[in-house]
Order: C-alpha cells, then sequence, then structure tokens
C-alpha cells in the first residue's frame, strides 16, 4: 500500500484481511481505493503499473467464473502483486448519504449506443453512465471498467427510475440477480 501512496493513489484493505478469514491459498487481496469527482487516469495509471497482469489461463478462468469473456478483464481492477492476486474497488473519499437511488419497474429492455462515464462516479458503484440521454445503472462491477471507457456498447436490463445529484429520470439497470442482463461492447 506505500507503494500506491507513493504514486499518489490511497488504497485501504478490505474484504477477508479484515474478516480474519484470510487464506493465503485461496484468498485474493482486496483493496478500496479511494478517488475524488475528478478523472481517475492518476489512480488507473499507478494501479497498472503497480500491478502485474493475470497469466492467461486465470484471466479465462476469471472470464469463465463471471459468464464473461477475457474483453471486460483490466488489470488496474484485478492484477497481482508480488504473487498475490489483487481485487480492485472504488470509493470516494467523502459521499453522501443515499446519493444514488434506483427503482427497478420489472420490464426487460435493451439499450444501444455510445456510453458518456461519469468519470470516477462510473467506477464507484453503484456504476452509472449515460447512453444516449438515457441513465444506465450496473449493479455489477464487471462492467466498471467498461463503461468508464465509453465504448459503444448493447444493454439489455430493467427498465427503472434513477435519481442520482447529477442525473434523474427513466433508465435501465444491469447486474440485478433478480432479471436477466447482459451489458456488451459493440466493436
Amino acid at each position: 500500500l506505500g507503494v500506491l501512496e507513493e504514486l499518489g493513489v490511497r488504497a485501504y484493505p478490505t474484504g477477508s484481511l479484515l474478516g480474519y478469514y484470510h487464506n493465503e491459498g485461496v484468498s485474493d487481496v482486496d483493496l478500496v481505493v479511494y478517488v475524488d469527482e475528478t478523472p481517475c487516469d492518476e489512480a488507473i495509471d499507478a494501479l497498472s503499473s503497480l500491478l502485474e497482469p493475470l497469466p492467461e489461463p486465470l484471466v479465462y478462468r476469471w472470464a469463465r467464473a463471471r459468464n464473461a469473456t477475457p474483453l471486460y478483464y483490466r488489470r488496474w481492477a484485478y492484477g497481482v502483486y508480488r504473487g498475490v492476486r489483487v481485487s480492485v474497488v472504488f470509493a470516494y473519499r467523502s459521499r453522501g448519504c443515499c446519493e444514488t437511488v434506483a427503482w427497478p419497474l420489472g420490464v426487460r429492455v435493451a439499450l444501444r449506443g455510445r456510453v458518456e462515464s461519469l468519470g470516477c462516479r462510473t467506477l464507484v458503484w453503484p456504476h452509472i453512465a449515460v447512453v444516449g440521454d438515457t441513465p444506465l445503472v450496473s449493479f455489477d462491477g464487471l462492467y466498471a471498467p467498461l463503461l468508464y471507457e465509453e465504448p459503444v456498447v448493447r444493454a439489455e436490463g430493467v427498465a427503472g427510475i434513477v435519481k442520482h445529484r447529477l442525473l434523474e429520470g427513466e433508465g435501465v439497470m444491469v447486474g440485478l440477480a433478480e432479471a436477466p442482463y447482459r451489458l456488451s461492447p459493440l466493436l
């Protein structure tokens, strides 16, 4: 963690390390990286320089376990440091209560278009971006790096009402365990 601090990134351990059930043979190290409302490029660059990519067989295992393809993998979100696997979660240094509220309406919808990232807001859970004029909320961390990079995507999810201090309106939600969903980049 000292190396990240030297690179200007504030990160703290969480997960199994804090719960005292960490098993070196199985567990990865979970880090919370604290960011501001500004672009996260500095933190991402620091994590990319510090973390090594997962070996290719582990990338495929990671993707298979997430029901995804290796296309979603980013080493700055899940990499290796000195032989230890590291998972990264982003959080705000200061965050207002109930910042994002989303009500699923239960109707399955599809959306296609270019993603407009909301900067660091997109990396912090729940992950929020805009496709066209439609708010997109992801409750699955798998999609956060993709949404941050602003590709053209196809989203299949549940219609809902989204209230956030930056946007409000009818949107699409993905990453709900209660409903089938998918978010894929269109190449």
